[in-house]
């Protein structure tokens, strides 16, 4: 069971881009965007895979970009390949409390500075039902 929600009014309802979304992610997670765009073998650290998978997952469920969009932001050459990062984020956070817990931090993040401040809490019920 995933513990996933997809908020309508999070992102869809701003005039909110791809590079907005991950300049917040790269502030989160302490990479720098480049890093997460770049598709070089050299930074395939876990915690630049990880951010570069939110990112990815974020401008497709969230912003609804299509795949086109999302491959030519962040430089992917195979739809499969967004695929499979949406669905390794969605096991990530059903099994992955570590995960989780930075992936609904991310979120607060977003919606915070998207949203007003009193609203952005609503992710929070996804840590206390899981394990």
């Amino acid at each position: 069971m995933s513990y996933i929600t997809y908020p309508g009014t999070l992102v869809r309802n701003y005039n909110t881009d791809i590079s907005t979304i991950t300049q917040i992610i790269a502030s989160e997670t302490r990479i720098p965007v480049g890093d997460i765009i770049n598709t070089t073998r050299r930074t395939k650290v876990r915690e630049v895979v990880e951010a570069r998978m939110i990112g990815v997952y974020v401008s497709k469920k969230f912003l609804g970009y299509s795949y086109t969009g999302v491959r030519k932001f962040f430089n992917i050459n195979s739809n499969q390949t967004i695929r499979n990062s949406l669905v390794r984020v969605e096991e990530l956070t059903t099994h992955n409390r570590q995960f989780l817990e930075k992936y609904v931090h991310i979120l607060n993040r977003i919606e915070r500075v998207l949203t007003k401040p009193k609203q952005c809490l609503r992710y929070q019920t996804a840590l206390k039902y899981f394990y």
